[in-house]
């Protein structure tokens, strides 16, 4: 493996971009099968898989996008797709893992609202708020 070339100093780099062409060692990463998957360790997968999602979520505008990360934004991408209609909002990394704080789409504390509610649940610590059948349609039991 060789070692990567100076990306500041090639056209068009940013540093939000996982490969950058132009380097040496970002395009043979590009040019193998998986688009330079392999080489990604859980935080560089976890800005991948954000970045795919703000790419073609935007309408396939990502200003700095470079062709080197393509192929591998566009797997991604097609993962998401996939596993949206079995839950995982796109964007969101299907696994109990690390993600960036602009990946969360729980609003912070919800995790402990909802130990602490089911924790007076438990003790016997609940408000009855009534029933649901007010929103029922007429033709629904």
């Amino acid at each position: 493996m060789s070692g990567h070339d100076h990306h500041e100093s090639l056209p068009g780099y940013s540093p939000a971009q996982l490969l950058h062409a132009g380097c040496r060692e970002c395009d043979r990463r590009a040019a193998t099968l998986d688009g330079g998957l392999a080489h990604l360790d859980a935080v560089q997968f976890a800005r991948a898989w954000h970045r795919a999602a703000l790419w073609r979520q935007g309408g396939g505008q990502l200003p700095d996008l470079d062709r080197a990360e393509m192929r591998m934004l566009a797997a991604l991408w097609e993962v998401q797709v996939k596993l949206e209609p079995h839950g995982w909002p796109v964007g969101m990394i299907p696994v109990n893992w690390y993600a960036p704080p602009q990946m969360l789409t729980a609003p912070p504390g919800l995790a402990a609202e909802i130990r602490e509610g089911l924790a007076a649940a438990d003790r016997g610590q609940t408000v009855d708020l009534g029933s649901f059948e007010q929103y029922l349609d007429g033709d629904q039991e």
